[in-house]
C-alpha cells in the first residue's frame, strides 16, 4: 500500500488513516537499526512435568488389592 503513495501527503494520509504515527515510526527505526526485528523470538522452555506412571515406585506401578 505504501509502495503506491506518491503524490505528496499520499504517504501521510494513509498512515493517518491506519493510525501509525511519526512516535511509531522513529519505535520502528530505532528497533530495526538495533538490529531487534532480525532477531528470533525467544522461546520459553517448559519444565519436564513428570506424571504418577513416569516416577518409580508410583502408585501406578502397584497392583491393588
Amino acid at each position: 500500500m505504501a509502495d503506491a503513495c506518491t503524490a505528496p501527503g499520499e504517504l501521510g494520509s494513509l498512515l493517518c488513516r491506519k493510525g501509525i504515527y511519526s512516535s511509531t515510526l522513529a519505535d520502528f527505526r530505532k528497533q530495526k537499526s538495533r538490529g531487534d526485528l532480525d532477531r528470533k523470538p525467544v522461546t520459553a522452555k517448559v519444565p519436564n512435568i513428570l506424571t504418577l506412571s513416569d516416577m518409580p515406585g508410583s502408585l501406578a506401578h502397584r497392583s491393588l488389592m
